[in-house]
């Protein structure tokens, strides 16, 4: 689950070729889904564009990687909060690897943050149940959650 939270990564989402089964397509077209670490779009434009070679014509739609300033009032109020609730937890800024309206926000001039406090046990396997067909969190997990939000709000 955070391995792309971490890293720049890609995956093939979508391949159209052809429109009949006895005949072989004069061209076909992919979809890469890529999700780039800020910063680095130019150099990921030259890396994929050679892997897939010079008769390939690459096509970006596109908008720049979304940033949000760290350690602000906002950014120290979730330590606040986090800690007030489980001292010793911390905070830190990663890439995610989901949809978020943030890329239209962030067009407004508003920063946005992902922050979802959930004090899961060591042992479940939350990648394992994310948005699967019994996707859950224990009721102690979400009440540690709702305790978090709480304190944050409160001091807001």
């Amino acid at each position: 689950m955070l391995s792309s939270a971490f890293r720049t990564s890609s995956v093939l989402t979508q391949v159209h070729a052809g429109s009949k089964t006895n005949t072989v397509p004069g061209e076909a077209i992919a979809t890469v889904d890529c999700r780039i670490a800020p910063g680095y779009e130019h150099e990921f434009h030259e890396v994929f564009a050679s892997l897939v070679g010079p008769d390939i014509d690459v096509t970006w739609e596109s908008a720049p990687s979304v940033t949000a300033s760290y350690g602000t009032e906002l950014t120290e109020a979730i330590r606040g909060a986090l800690n007030a609730v489980d001292p010793g937890a911390g905070v830190i800024p990663f890439v995610t690897g989901g949809a978020t309206d943030a890329k239209t926000l962030t067009r407004l001039g508003i920063q946005c943050y992902g922050f979802v406090p959930l004090l899961l046990p060591k042992q479940f396997d939350f990648p394992g149940m994310f948005h699967g067909i019994d996707e859950r969190v224990p009721v102690a997990s979400l009440e540690t959650g709702a305790a978090i939000l709480q304190e944050f709000l409160r001091n807001q």
